[in-house]
């Protein structure tokens, strides 16, 4: 999968994030009328169910995006969701069952031992994205499930030596809204632990959030997004660590908005990677197809071009004529190689740009100076639009030139909240709007405008020119 670091991302979404987390925190806590308190112990295990699925399917994207890009970043936050992963399954799903779904100094110690390796990883992920590896993609692979596996035996083996001598979180019958519970509540080094976590899934998040080659576009928003939520949970476990209880309160919500989070960011991040497969072999297709063009319709062409200018100087009477014609095949070889080199292009390429180069491949050829206007940053489009707008400026360039004569065309582009606008205007001759010889030209280019959601209006009047513009809402 292709990387997807040219976009910034929108900062905004986890300071949004935080500041929602925080206001329901402060609720959960201190308006009791605000009561999330459910008591549940299936419902955990669905939300740790939702969560060891949400890892892995992350994990497993982001594993698959460092195998491109050899970010060694996106390597160690797919070891941090591999961890996650085997932390929801054996610290909390299968010792809960074997424990006839009560809560063990095992499930409470080795989890929260978990997560603070998982956040300690994806802020030293956060650090060094920058970097980039150069071990074979195969080995780099089989690392990042073996450190997570390593990483979960290593908490494993002593928590577990250690289990009967480990004090439990929290009485898991306790009520975190009972008026006899205490808060905060629970053992003071767990607390401690949370306390640690949620400032590394704080760490990480700002870290993550600045990067742009982590994650990609959508992934990387969701991932730093969702470990605001993570950090605001582990706050929440450390008032009450309703993690290992039989409750589901803030801190499990919170949690459960973290996986949800993600799941969204690898939905939109696989939906990213089916449209650009779709792309590519558009691409293809197109370049097959120019192919086919440049070694038969062009090569044509330019045989009976050559022809003609023989046959011009061999019977000087039939001289008009045959120019005549030979204008017609140069036309016609110009327009097939503007043809090749469009389907030639990349179908992402900035719209700006591509508007530019379809109308200089008619007017470089016939001395007329073009300029462009920006106004702001060049607008996104899709590829269906970027096609429509740039065949719209070439079929704009080529009338004027034809019909107006011109001596400047001004390409001008601009985005606002209603929309995107593609203005074109030439000083030539210009023509009545009423007059019946316009030709298809005019009907491409509204047809053109019109299936890519958009419309197209045109101004002109006799010795004055015409302005033509497109606008996509």
């Amino acid at each position: 999968m292709q990387p997807d670091s040219n976009r910034e991302r929108p900062s905004s979404i986890p300071a949004m994030a935080l500041a929602l987390g925080i206001a329901f925190s402060v609720c959960a806590y201190l308006v009791s009328a605000f009561d999330v308190a459910y008591e549940s112990t299936p419902l955990h295990i669905g939300i740790e169910t939702v969560g060891a699925f949400a890892g892995l399917t992350a994990g497993v994207l982001l594993l698959g995006r460092a195998a491109e890009t050899r970010n060694a970043g996106e390597y160690l936050v797919a070891t941090a969701l591999f961890v996650l992963v085997v932390e929801n399954l054996f610290f909390l799903l299968l010792p809960t069952a074997l424990a006839n779904a009560h809560a063990t100094a095992f499930s409470d110690w080795g989890s929260s031992l978990a997560q603070l390796v998982e956040a300690a990883l994806l802020v030293i992920a956060g650090a060094v994205s920058e970097r980039r590896l150069t071990a074979s993609r195969r080995l780099l692979v089989v690392l990042t499930v073996s450190v997570s596996v390593l990483l979960w035996a290593g908490i494993a083996v002593p928590v577990h030596a250690l289990a009967g001598r480990l004090p439990l979180a929290v009485d898991e019958t306790l009520s975190p809204v009972a008026a006899s519970t205490a808060i905060p509540h629970g053992s003071g080094v767990l607390e401690g632990l949370r306390i640690a976590t949620a400032a590394l899934f704080a760490l990480a998040a700002w870290l993550l959030s600045t990067r742009r080659n982590v994650g990609g576009a959508r992934l990387g928003v969701a991932l730093s997004t969702g470990l605001v939520a993570a950090a605001l949970a582990a706050c929440n476990f450390a008032v009450f660590p309703s993690l290992y209880s039989q409750w589901v309160f803030s801190g499990d919500i919170l949690q459960f908005c973290f996986y949800i989070v993600l799941l969204v960011g690898v939905g939109a991040e696989m939906h990213l990677y089916w449209r650009r497969l779709l792309e590519a072999a558009v691409l293809e297709e197109r370049r097959r197809i120019a192919r086919d063009l440049h070694d038969g319709l062009a090569q044509e062409l330019a045989l009976i071009a050559v022809r003609v200018q023989e046959l011009a100087g061999a019977d000087p009477r039939e001289s008009e004529a045959v120019q005549a014609i030979a204008s017609a095949s140069d036309r016609a070889l110009a327009e097939a190689r503007s043809a090749i080199s469009a389907l030639t292009e990349p179908l992402d390429r900035a719209v700006a740009r591509g508007c530019l180069r379809s109308a200089r491949d008619v007017i470089d050829q016939n001395g007329v100076r073009v300029r462009t206007e920006l106004v702001g940053s060049d607008f996104d489009a899709t590829p269906e639009e970027r096609e429509a707008l740039f065949r719209i400026a070439h079929e704009a360039a080529t009338n004027a030139v034809r019909h107006g004569r011109p001596t400047v065309l001004r390409i001008r582009l601009r985005a606002d909240r209603a929309g995107r606008r593609l203005r074109i205007v030439d000083n030539g001759s210009g023509f009545a709007l009423g007059s019946p010889t316009r030709g298809f030209g005019l009907v491409s280019m509204r047809e053109r405008a019109s299936a890519a959601g958009g419309r197209l209006t045109l101004r002109s009047l006799a010795g004055l020119g015409t302005a033509i513009d497109v606008f996509l809402p």
